[in-house]
């Protein structure tokens, strides 16, 4: 595949020694002119064919030259313009063609492929391993004028023969190739048919040596065109060999970081499994928690039997007997209200009873109040696991008809026990005389 000479910002950036301008070597290349072939010094024989370079050179003399102008056409349809004008040139039977596109258009060259075949095939050289390429595709231009509407003319000289070029614009106007140096007619003539005014060119043209490439430029029609030269191309590579080195770094931390994501999340799966056997547990002790406060209700459960003897038991200490009733009688789990009403006399102080019934632990915020022969009691109820053990109360005389035994009573817990171990609890066992029990 051959290539173009590097250009732009890589032409701008590569030593003179890389961009393709060094004088070619003659002396490694076979050179087939109209006088004959010249091979490669050191090479005089078939077997040493293959021992030389690979660049068969075309003098000036074994090709002819088109000059394309596409100025007119946008560059992404100039390819396509070539290829059509190639397949309506033709001039040998095999004819060969070798592209040298410039700014303005191309420089089509065409040569008889059979004949060089043959040269070829009497060389010894394999047809398949030579590059052929024209003259005009070494040769060093001299700069070009890029002015619009003006041209230059210069004479150059060639392997066999001149070459004469019209310039302008940038670009190679009109070329013609002569075998022997052109007279001034000649060379008038030429200058008409280029649309250059002749007038202006005095005497016989001086003919100008042009040095030569270090690799052509253009490329043959039947191979693929590029748009990049080896320069170049090693210039990418390079290029692509330095972005490697961080796209290697950055796809190993992106490794890294993907590997610490996936390790992140087994530990999170991890901690959720942990998290849910926490919260089965937590479930399971709040569980306990509720059914241990429902037994504990229960077991604070206010026994009414024993709260209504104990009623009973303070308000005969504190009445005459069968002077008050006991009526109304509401128990809530934390209240109890009851009504006393006088059936004989009077009935008792509100306040002696407010004290009489203060005595017991499990009576709180005692309230009596006084309605005519009745009274109304209002008092909070403690369960007995709230409160501490009951202080022993001294035993006292008993008022007539009352036992001390009741009267302990007052200060028993409502709560959880039975009535007779309630009284026990409260006062230790009293020794009664018989004068006492009979009375």
């Amino acid at each position: 595949m051959n290539q173009r000479p590097p250009s732009g910002w890589l032409r701008r950036l590569l030593p003179d020694s890389l961009r393709g301008e060094r004088l070619f070597n003659l002396e490694r290349s076979f050179r087939q002119t109209r006088r004959g072939l010249e091979r490669p010094d050191g090479i005089s024989s078939v077997e040493d064919a293959s021992s030389g370079d690979n660049i068969w050179l075309l003098s000036r003399g074994c090709y002819t030259v088109r000059i394309l102008d596409l100025a007119n056409v946008p560059a992404a349809k100039r390819e396509q313009a070539i290829r059509l004008a190639i397949a309506g040139w033709s001039p040998f039977t095999e004819t060969a063609h070798y592209i040298i596109p410039n700014d303005r258009g191309a420089k089509l060259c065409a040569w008889d492929g059979a004949m060089v075949a043959d040269v070829m095939a009497q060389a010894g050289v394999q047809r398949d391993a030579m590059r052929v390429i024209p003259e005009s595709a070494l040769r060093l231009e001299a700069a070009l004028d890029k002015r619009e509407n003006t041209a230059s003319a210069q004479l150059l000289a060639a392997l066999d023969g001149y070459t004469g070029s019209v310039t302008g614009g940038g670009s190679t106007l009109a070329e013609q190739w002569w075998p022997e140096l052109p007279t001034a007619s000649q060379w008038q003539n030429f200058l008409r048919g280029a649309g250059v005014d002749a007038s202006a060119v005095l005497g016989d043209p001086a003919p100008k040596t042009e040095s030569w490439r270090s690799q052509p430029v253009g490329y043959p029609a039947d191979r693929e065109v590029t748009s990049f030269s080896t320069n170049e191309a090693i210039g990418i590579w390079i290029v692509a060999l330095a972005l490697t080195i961080p796209t290697i770094w950055y796809a190993n931390q992106l490794r890294l970081t993907y590997a610490a994501k996936f390790d992140t999340s087994e530990r999170l799966r991890q901690t959720e499994k942990d998290l849910d056997s926490v919260l089965s547990s937590r479930e399971a002790a709040l569980g306990t928690q509720d059914r241990a406060k429902k037994l504990a209700e229960l077991l604070d459960t206010v026994d009414h039997l024993q709260l209504f003897a104990l009623i009973n038991d303070i308000v005969m200490q504190n009445a005459a007997p069968n002077s008050l009733q006991l009526t109304d009688w509401e128990v809530r789990p934390t209240l109890l209200k009851f009504s006393l009403i006088a059936t004989v006399g009077t009935p008792p102080a509100a306040s002696t009873l407010v004290k009489a019934l203060e005595r017991v632990q499990t009576f709180r915020d005692v309230e009596a109040r006084l309605d005519g022969s009745r009274i109304n009691v209002t008092l909070r109820l403690i369960p007995a696991s709230n409160i501490a053990p009951a202080p022993i109360v001294p035993v006292q005389s008993p008022t007539p008809n009352v036992i001390p035994a009741k009267r302990a009573c007052a200060t028993a817990p409502v709560f959880g026990l039975p009535f007779d171990k309630m009284c026990e609890a409260a006062i230790p066992p009293v020794a009664l005389t018989r004068q006492q029990l009979v009375a």
